[in-house]
């Protein structure tokens, strides 16, 4: 069932250091896989409190289940879990969208124009998850036209209007200059991410 607005925002502060709550320092822990190294009192702090039906670790956990997929079962999972914490995180929705995408939901049919019209919905909300997803489809080109001088000019204006935006914003724009050959200012965004403390990324200032 749905949760009143109190409790959603309720933390459930754990000695391990995760604290639960619908705030941007717990979903920012869980918009990239590189960032999920949870130990396991982590996780079963997370399956218990989703279980109890907390919104934000219905997310969480269910970012986790299908980043390491651990059983079987793990994409059905989050799937069940994604769909219950959508209406309140929408990152969650964000995350629906992209197993719809591949065609990981219980149905397992690709359904972009679904998984394209949910995306938009998710960043409509405000969901960083679902902007840095639509802009890494444009750089690439997963199903679609590649743009990357338009993605990195939406980028740029996005990270001057919300400078304390998730540092992978810098990372993506990292990735659209390179695919314009703007090695130097891939670099620069690279260091960007880093100083703002993006841990997942020091291979590629390696890489460069």
């Amino acid at each position: 069932g749905g949760m009143s607005y109190t409790t959603f925002w309720l933390y459930l502060s754990v000695e391990e250091g995760l604290e639960i709550s619908g705030g941007e320092p717990f979903l920012r822990r869980f918009r990239l896989t590189e960032r999920m190294r949870l130990s396991k009192d982590d996780i079963e702090t997370l399956r218990l409190a989703a279980e109890k039906g907390n919104s934000a670790a219905e997310y969480g956990y269910a970012r986790w289940l299908y980043a390491f997929a651990p059983t079987d079962e793990a994409f059905g999972e989050a799937e069940e879990y994604f769909k219950r914490s959508m209406p309140y995180i929408p990152d969650a929705l964000a995350s629906y969208a992209l197993m719809l995408r591949y065609g990981d939901t219980k149905e397992h049919v690709m359904d972009l124009e679904q998984s394209d019209k949910l995306m938009q919905q998710a960043a409509k909300r405000g969901s960083q998850r679902a902007l840095q997803q639509l802009m890494r489809f444009r750089i690439f080109g997963q199903h679609c036209e590649t743009e990357p001088a338009q993605a990195a000019a939406e980028i740029e204006r996005y990270i001057e209007a919300n400078p304390d935006a998730d540092p992978y914003f810098h990372t993506l724009l990292g990735y659209a200059y390179e695919e314009t050959e703007r090695t130097d200012d891939a670099i620069a965004q690279y260091e960007q991410a880093v100083a703002k403390g993006e841990s997942s990324l020091a291979r590629e200032r390696e890489r460069l």
